[in-house]
């Protein structure tokens, strides 16, 4: 047995632990598990099948899917019968996904059964393939699933059978880079040693551990955490049907997983899911949380992880209660996740590594964690940073065991990677410590040189601008602005931002956040220009900006001056393949119908419901409800308020459909509508009686009376006896207490208007609102929380004061009423008492200090229109029959204008 042998290691592990277990999946609400000595017997019958098909050195297998045991033994079968495995990224484009083939010649392909009718028009154009073969157990009718490929084995054959040699070739794994274009490394039989060999003692895990596969195979980090560190070392895998936040916590609990490999968003992700919980939980919680964090990080290092861990005791429990270690890789973990993550007793490293180097090259000791470096370089490989500059940064450098020994079929670029001495040239800026820790800050070829001759690293800002809490995306990038070089940015708002503010508004408000963050950088490295955009920047599927691509996308939107596109976009075969699903179909007919100005033919999976589909908050809501009775499913709160683009319905409905997410047919449980309307919760609605709420409104429009010549009509339309809606087209933010001083403390003490809970966390305005009828819900800008607010109030007999436009007008013109007045109306009988003001934009413009004197040159009048129902409005036939929200809401709207 040869340790630089892959296969030699993993005939030894299979020897060894033949009666431990190997692979755990849950299918069909039930694990199945594999034991290595189950493994080997379909390994067996796998290669046997192989080589009946001709398989030897120069022949090659394309493996393509979802993570599932059937892609790990199709990954190896082609390498132990003496060919190469091509393992292909399932997020590319299809004419990406041709061009591996075409360039291989793949004989066989393993493919999840998404994409046989792909690979099955390719074997018409190519008679290389000989067979394709379905990884799922449910192979569609007349085509070959994985275990009926292999029945035809032989099982008593011995896959292992073949010897080989470290430098033989084992697999072709393609990398775009940042620059898009396609390049096949070669991996050798060394290239894999290194994990098990090194990589594996530095974590200092072993056979009694458990790994979960959540990174996907095809990429290296997933390959080499999951399969080359594992398989070799004994540890079994646990694998994940769908990357879902409950799915992964499921694994993770069932099958008490130890090890966590993954990328620093997903573990954000996690991160901000349990601080979530923890602010939910209320302030009390919240306090305790903070002091078991003091607590940790004042006692912490001297009692150790263990302490820790007991500290945050219920944290490990909702991640199965056995985490040893989590391993970071992709890009670099920010530092308050990190620093969080280590506080609440997790024990985190980093590692870095390119398809290359088939994965981690360096990897901090799990005793010796570093918040920003990647670690030491992994034994059988050297490191040097090429002309280092005065700060030590310079191109990091490889050479060694872990080191690809090229690209397929293409020399020149092999050459242009190594230099004569051997050294692989990463493109990867970095310096070293003393002590031999690497610290990486950025790509070499996107520095920004400024005309000053100061350098500017774009991983440094970009981390650093995403401390915001309200930047979820940030590419920074060089443009030329009046001949010169300065720092340029596109940013993508957090999800709550985005739901909160328009493109423009957006924009305004992240330039005062940009200026607040850059009061701590040097003059040169502040961002200069940005756009903003509600689309996801252009990235490789592992997660990298591709920077050619940002910079179109900065120029176009700068141009179009925010206007945002998803046309251009290159689809992946998987978002392909959604257009063509019935479910995709349906959204498209309900946007042509909603919205006719939009253009259909252009609308993608990506395409963002708002933006792009023209649908506001409430006709994204009746989508929904829609899709819930067309499918007869149902959404839950947690997963509507998720959906952003026409892809994520999609899915959520396929996977409903496919009952791998709440309920559906006879099992399902109430629709959107009527958990709006039933799922109010909190406590009961008291009138209030409190003296500031009886008497300073209506002192105030005394005041204002005297001031600035107010006056009320139409009081007399109010009814006294029954729930009503009154709406009001909104010119200052004088306007609610008007109109709460203009009504009758009879109905005044029963009226109620819906506000935003951050108004309670300030003393001055939180002592108001809790002396109001004031209902606060979570945030501004969600249509769940407010029309379930609004629901209970009108479903208490209680009346509720509204503004259909959503905002304050900007310039003095009334706006679009937006369709929830109609749904409220529609939905709950509620008649309308239309209201005008009149002259409050004089008083306070939005975004200025009330003018006081304003009054005595423009009169204020507000005036209380005749109560309006749905009877009524087409009694004055300003409602057609068939009508929707949209259409009670122009007609409202008109009566205002109107008056």
């Amino acid at each position: 047995m040869s340790k630089d042998v892959y296969v030699d290691l993993l005939r030894e592990s299979i020897k060894k632990n033949a009666n431990s277990d190997c692979f755990h999946i849950k299918r069909n609400g039930s694990y199945t598990t594999w034991r290595y000595s189950d493994f080997c017997s379909d390994l067996n019958k796998l290669v046997s099948m192989l080589k009946s098909l001709g398989f030897n050195k120069g022949v090659n297998a394309a493996v393509i899917g979802a993570n599932c045991p059937e892609w790990v033994m199709a990954y190896h079968g082609p390498i132990l019968a003496g060919g190469c495995i091509v393992p292909i990224d399932p997020n590319i484009p299809a004419a990406e996904i041709t061009e591996i083939i075409r360039l291989t010649e793949s004989r066989v392909v393993f493919c999840s059964a998404t994409y046989v009718s792909l690979f099955e028009k390719l074997a018409g154009e190519f008679d290389f393939i000989k067979k394709i073969v379905v990884l799922e157990p449910d192979a569609p009718k007349g085509r070959v699933s994985f275990a009926d490929f292999i029945a035809g084995g032989d099982s008593g054959s011995d896959a292992f059978a073949q010897q080989f040699a470290p430098d033989d070739p084992l697999a072709i794994l393609f990398t775009s880079g940042t620059t898009g274009k396609a390049k096949g490394v070669v991996l050798n039989q060394r290239n894999l040693t290194t994990a098990p060999n090194h990589g594996v003692p530095r974590m200092k895990v072993g056979p009694s551990d458990t790994m979960i596969a959540i990174l996907p195979l095809h990429h290296v980090f997933g390959c080499a955490a999951c399969i080359a560190a594992t398989l070799p070392t004994g540890m079994d895998i646990v694998f994940i049907p769908a990357i879902k936040g409950p799915l992964i916590l499921e694994g993770l609990n069932d099958k008490k997983v130890s090890i966590l490999p993954a990328v620093p968003q997903m573990l954000e992700l996690f991160y901000d899911n349990i601080q979530r919980k923890v602010n939910a939980g209320g302030p009390i919680v919240t306090m305790v949380f903070g002091i078991l964090k003091m607590l940790s990080s004042i006692l912490g290092n001297v009692f150790g992880m263990g302490f820790r861990k007991k500290l945050f005791g219920s944290v490990h429990k909702s991640f199965g209660g056995n985490i040893q270690c989590i391993i970071s890789g992709g890009s670099s973990l920010k530092k308050n996740y990190f620093d969080g993550f280590r506080l609440m007793g997790f024990n985190i490293v980093e590692g870095y590594g390119l398809t290359e180097t088939f994965g981690p090259i360096t990897l901090c000791p799990i005793d010796d964690p570093r918040q920003g470096s990647v670690g030491k370089v992994l034994e059988g490989n050297d490191m040097e940073i090429f002309q280092p500059n005065e700060e030590g940064i310079g191109e990091v450098l490889f050479r060694g065991e872990t080191v690809f020994p090229g690209y397929y079929n293409n020399e020149k670029i092999t050459s242009e990677a190594f230099d004569s001495d051997k050294w692989f040239h990463t493109g990867d800026l970095g310096r070293v410590t003393d002590d031999g820790f690497l610290y990486l800050t950025g790509r070499a070829k996107d520095i920004i040189v400024l005309s000053s001759g100061k350098n500017v690293y774009p991983d440094e800002l970009e981390e650093y601008y995403s401390l915001s809490p309200y930047i979820e995306e940030i590419g920074v990038l060089g443009i030329e602005d009046n001949n010169e070089e300065i720092v340029g940015a596109v940013i993508v708002p957090d999800k709550d931002f985005r739901a909160r503010h328009s493109i423009e508004k957006a924009t305004e408000l992240m330039n005062e956040e940009l200026a607040r963050m850059g009061r701590d950088l040097p003059t040169y490295k502040k961002i200069g220009a940005f756009v903003v955009s509600y689309h996801a920047l252009p990235r490789t599927t592992t997660r990298k900006i591709i920077k050619n691509e940002l910079k179109k996308m900065f120029e176009k939107l700068k141009r179009s001056e925010g206007v945002q596109e998803t046309s251009h976009i290159r689809l992946t075969y998987l978002e392909s393949a959604m257009m063509e699903s019935e479910e995709f179909k349906t959204i498209v007919d309900y946007v042509a119908k909603a919205s006719p100005k939009v253009n259909t033919g252009s609308l993608t999976p990506r395409s963002h419901l708002q933006l792009d589909c023209m649908l506001d908050s409430l006709k994204s809501l009746d989508l929904i409800c829609m899709l819930e009775e067309k499918y007869n499913c149902s959404v839950s709160m947690e997963d509507l308020v998720n959906i952003e683009t026409m892809a994520d319905a999609v899915t959520l409905i396929q996977d409903l459909r496919a009952g791998k997410a709440g309920n559906v047919g006879e099992n399902k449980t109430e629709g959107v509508k009527e958990r709006l309307k039933s799922d109010s919760g909190g406590e009961e609605l008291n009138d209030t009686t409190a003296l500031s709420y009886h008497y300073l409104p209506g002192l105030l429009l005394g005041i204002g009376r005297m001031l600035w010549g107010i006056r009320v009509t139409g009081v007399r339309n109010i009814p006294p006896d029954r729930p009503v809606i009154f709406a009001s087209n909104h010119e200052s933010a004088l306007d609610i207490m008007i109109i709460i001083g203009a009504l009758p403390w009879s109905i005044r003490k029963k009226t109620y208007t819906i506000g935003k809970k951050e108004l309670l966390e300030k003393p001055l305005s939180a002592f108001a609102a809790k002396r109001s009828n004031m209902v606060p819900v979570e945030r501004e800008g969600d249509i769940v929380e407010a029309l379930k607010a609004s629901h209970k109030v009108l479903d208490s007999g209680k009346n509720l004061i509204i503004f259909p436009e959503g905002t304050r007008t900007r310039t003095g013109e009334t706006g679009k009423f937006k369709s929830g007045i109609g749904t409220l109306m529609m939905e709950t009988g509620a008649a309308v008492i239309p209201l005008r003001i009149k002259g409050a934009y004089a008083l306070q413009p939005a975004g200025k200090a009330p003018d006081f004197f304003a009054g005595r040159k423009h009169a204020t009048h507000l005036a209380f229109g005749e109560m309006l129902t749905l009877d009524s409005l087409k009694q004055k036939r300003l409602l057609k029959e068939n009508y929707r929200p949209e259409d009670i809401a122009s007609a409202v709207e008109k009566v205002v204008r109107e008056m």
